[in-house]
């Protein structure tokens, strides 16, 4: 069963850009692409739990 990064739509309902997600969570811009564009193969803890608490 794969995961699915839901990411682009909550970005999307809250008019969010990679740049104003990159700026509060202070993840990479290559990560947040990533993970926008569901090209990724693991998820990160630390990744996760950033996205989570913003």
């Amino acid at each position: 069963m794969a995961i699915q990064c839901n990411l682009s739509t909550l970005m999307g309902q809250s008019r969010y850009n990679i740049q104003d997600v990159h700026e509060k969570t202070g993840l990479s811009r290559t990560a947040i692409s990533s993970l926008y564009h569901n090209n990724t193969n693991r998820y990160d803890q630390e990744t996760l739990s950033k996205l989570w608490s913003w």
